[in-house]
């Protein structure tokens, strides 16, 4: 079975439901061509079905619309920062090659060809997130504020009943995340609905993007979405009842499932049949399969490596985190071997501060690694790749600079994707587990991929660095201030449009005004209005760039009306 068979069957979309009885939406499959043992190419120009996917993702405007979404800084300040499309087409990039190294390494094996084709892992990267809105993680979080405020039967800011029972007087009504775990043991429903940008990424794709061939979403295989499902489980599922000896009284911190993320998500209830139907037709019946995908584990790893990296880097550049400096402390911290080549006269010696505050300020667990440990590792790596150490100086644009920062990340990538080693009965051996490493674990029917504990703490800290020295700056936290501001109020507007009893003299535009008439597939099995309202509000402003929002924020506030013929959103 190749990876194909496996994993070429496209989900089309939901479909019609003639049946009166079940309110569940119908998810219709189409399985690949099983009557030949060649790879199967599905078009005349020979594309094989995940060639076909990447092809379809990057033609879709839900991508393009990644160009003016926030990475970290502002989409569209400056050219020195990434923004979601640069950060996806580099996720895409390193994804693929990691793919690439390990079937080269381990050529004509089975199991790994079949979990890690390339151009099915790089479609998984290019389409992993789709589903950040406006201003990125930060909107994130205002919607789904805002969605919990307007559908959860237990917050004071709606009128609705609370027909789920009473909650424990130690739940916080407002503690979205600890009440899906109480009424995930206690009841058969949750409480409103919640926005999530993983689960609103599986939206888009068997959903709201369209294509011609499917009845909702892009129709693509499950290989891929598979790929993109970093979180393959739903609201609450993160909670872990046996790790608590009584669950009464409630416990004030829940703990979580191991190797899950305490409040994440990857899809939403009404799209629990998409991916139940993902998972069946990945294993052709048999439904045991738990936890993700390898392709999942390699998008996952190839975010966090990219944007650890890169906007180390991007602000570095911009002179707010201080590389230079950081890595002329670490020298300290060097033996005599270590800085062989290297001359005092290079760069100007720096006593240790940055490190100590670093020490003082990250989270990180001392046993395993410690910020000084990953920034002389980074400091080894500068004398490696500079042959005049121009990065132990702040960025000054200089030609020579602008190369050796390209060597220095091009050293940093390929030195994190080379950590691969093996968990099964070939002659592979794993190294020390004191270092970082990846690990494939293989099974009857899959392969895994696991991070050691020393890559992740390393990975941690250098996504930290970046968050100490630009994140916590009063400049953009006062721009997400702002941001945050334009998205709440934007809502607010759009749900009392939604409210309207004459959708036709309505601000909100086709085709959610449609959604909202009808039962449609896109919401037809949502609870009540209210829910109905708040979902598609969501799935509007998620579609929007940052320029598009802030304008018709504008225009609903009186701000500035702006042009007549303009319509913000075709």
């Amino acid at each position: 079975m190749n990876s194909e068979r496996r994993y070429g069957t496209r989900i089309l979309g939901v479909g019609d439901n003639d049946d009166s009885e079940n309110e569940d939406p119908v998810v219709e499959i189409e399985k690949p061509n099983t009557t030949s043992d060649k790879p199967q190419s599905e078009d005349q120009s020979g594309r094989s079905p995940f060639q076909r996917d990447l092809d379809r993702i990057k033609y879709t405007k839900e991508f393009r619309r990644l160009k003016d979404v926030t990475q970290v800084a502002r989409a569209g300040e400056s050219y020195l920062y990434h923004d979601r499309l640069s950060h996806s087409l580099k996720v895409a990039q390193v994804g693929r090659r990691f793919a690439e190294y390990v079937i080269q390494q381990e050529e004509g094996t089975h199991t790994i060809s079949r979990e890690l084709d390339p151009d099915m892992i790089e479609a998984a990267c290019m389409a992993h997130d789709l589903g950040h809105p406006p201003f990125g993680h930060l909107a994130e979080s205002t919607l789904d504020k805002l969605l919990q405020e307007k559908t959860n039967p237990y917050r004071k800011e709606n009128d609705l009943d609370p027909t789920l029972g009473e909650l424990p007087e130690n739940l916080d009504a407002t503690d979205a995340d600890n009440i899906d775990a109480y009424l995930q043991v206690n009841s058969d429903e949750l409480a409103g609905i919640r926005f999530e940008g993983n689960a609103q990424s599986l939206r888009i794709l068997t959903r709201l993007a369209t294509h011609r061939d499917a009845y909702t979403g892009l129709a693509l295989t499950v290989g891929v979405l598979l790929g993109v499902g970093k979180y393959p489980y739903g609201r609450g599922e993160w909670f872990n009842p046996d790790a608590h000896k009584s669950l009464d009284p409630w416990p004030d911190e829940p703990k979580s499932v191991e190797g899950f993320s305490k409040g994440k998500f990857g899809f939403y209830e009404d799209d629990e049949n998409i991916n139940k139907a993902v998972r069946y037709a990945a294993v052709e019946g048999d439904e045991s399969i738990s936890g993700r995908a390898a392709a999942a584990g390699i998008m996952d790893y190839a975010d966090d490596l990219t944007y650890a990296i890169h906007d180390l880097t991007d602000f570095y550049m911009d002179g707010r985190l201080p590389l230079d400096r950081l890595l002329r402390e670490a020298f300290a911290e060097l033996d005599e071997k270590d800085q062989e080549g290297l001359e005092e006269a290079d760069y100007e010696q720096a006593p240790r501060r940055e490190l100590e505050e670093l020490h003082r300020e990250l989270e990180y667990d001392e046993e395993i690694t410690t910020p000084t440990e990953v920034i002389t590792s980074l400091a080894t790596s500068a004398i490696i790749t500079g042959e005049n150490v121009s990065l132990l100086n702040p960025f000054d644009g200089t030609p020579q600079q602008r190369n050796e920062l390209e060597a220095f990340t091009s050293f940093l990538i390929e030195y994190y994707l080379n950590r691969i080693y093996y968990d099964d009965e070939s002659d592979h051996e794993l190294v020390d587990t004191d270092d970082a490493y990846i690990s494939l674990r293989f099974g009857e029917q899959e392969c895994e991929l696991y991070l050691s504990d020393r890559l992740e703490e390393q990975l941690s800290i250098l996504q930290q660095i970046t968050k100490y020295y630009v994140i916590r700056q009063p400049s953009l936290i006062a721009q997400q201030r702002g941001q945050q501001r334009v998205v709440r109020e934007t809502f607010e507007a759009l749900y009392d449009e939604a409210s309207k009893d004459d959708l036709s003299w309505s601000a909100v535009p086709t085709p959610y005004r449609n959604w909202l008439e009808t039962e449609h597939s896109h919401v037809g099995n949502l609870g009540n209005d209210a829910e109905k309202r708040a979902r598609v509000v969501a799935d509007f402003i998620t579609s929007m760039t940052e320029p598009q929002v802030v304008a018709l924020h504008k225009r609903l506030t009186g701000d500035n009306p702006g042009s007549l013929q303009n319509e913000i959103i075709r």
